[in-house]
């Protein structure tokens, strides 16, 4: 039996044609095969994925269920799972209350997980390498990348003192996030995670933050961060600080190094720096912003 006859069976399912390794067209629509090697991440995934669907708010690609109420179907030495396909994107994305809630779900399941996994790894900046490399870029250039390293250095120490304070603070463990995972179902944000290991840490949340705020650059983020409160009722108080040292490192950084590994023409080493320092400037807003929440909670 092949799989798309197994799959028929567990489902129930009239119809199963394969649109590409990925699709599936049933009598049910078109839906997403995942394929799982590893058990424990897979059984991550399913349970942050039920955890952080919330009607009416938010919903995710939560697994779908077989006629037994099994989340997975063993398929040879792996794990596959069927997963709903919305193809539409969310046009209500704006609406801070909403990502708040997400934001604050996967908050709080993740610092609730108790698994022991593999986690992804982000390289912090080297600022070093790019002290030592500043005669490199174009003179005309070096200034405004020495006012950079000194700011991004005291960016660093602020991250590390905070930190430091919030040393017992428990980590979340979170998926790779991106704003183009949400689709729209109904009225109603539907999230469609991945399949990759979590990272430890507030990267992938400051990764969403950031999207956001690019994309609404009048908007605040107040409305986001009192859902995340609403949610999570001690964020504040145990995470805030953890989000905001995530937030504070200099990752801006990592693109000027990129330049030194490749041969670039002056006109792209600019168009880089300035692109840096544009994300510079979000992200300096992103932390003062969060910074003044955080104030104003603890006042």
């Amino acid at each position: 039996m092949d799989l798309l006859e197994e799959l028929k069976q567990q489902f129930g399912w009239e119809k199963a044609v394969a649109v590409n390794e990925q699709m599936i067209e049933t009598d049910s629509g078109i839906k997403r095969l995942r394929r799982w090697e590893d058990q424990g991440l897979m059984d991550w995934h399913i349970r942050w994925r039920d955890h952080c669907s919330m009607a009416p708010l938010v919903l995710t690609d939560r697994m779908i269920r077989t006629k037994a109420g099994e989340a997975s179907v063993p398929w040879k030495s792996t794990w596959v799972t069927i997963h709903d396909e919305i193809p539409d994107p969310f046009m209500q994305d704006e609406n801070g209350q909403v990502w708040g809630t997400f934001i604050g779900l996967l908050i709080q399941f993740g610092v609730r997980t108790e698994q022991e996994m593999r986690t992804q790894e982000v390289e912090e900046p080297d600022l070093k390498q790019l002290e030592k490399k500043l005669w490199m870029f174009p003179k005309a250039l070096q200034p405004t990348l020495r006012h950079v390293l000194y700011e991004a250095k005291a960016r660093q120490a602020k991250a590390t003192a905070i930190r430091t304070r919030h040393s017992s603070s428990r980590l979340p463990l979170v998926d790779s996030t991106g704003i183009n995972q949400a689709k729209e179902i109904h009225g109603l944000m539907f999230w469609t995670g991945s399949n990759d290991y979590p990272h430890t840490g507030y990267y992938p949340i400051c990764t969403l933050l950031r999207e956001w705020m690019a994309r609404h650059d009048t908007m605040s983020l107040t409305p986001v961060l009192d859902a995340i409160e609403n949610i999570y009722s001690d964020f504040s108080k145990e995470q805030g600080g953890l989000l905001l040292a995530e937030c504070l490192i200099p990752y801006e950084v990592n693109q000027l190094n990129a330049l030194l590994l490749d041969k670039r023409t002056e006109a792209e080493i600019e168009s880089t720096v300035n692109a840096c320092n544009r994300d510079w400037a979000l992200s300096k807003r992103m932390v003062d912003e969060i910074a003044e929440w955080l104030d104003g909670r603890h006042s």
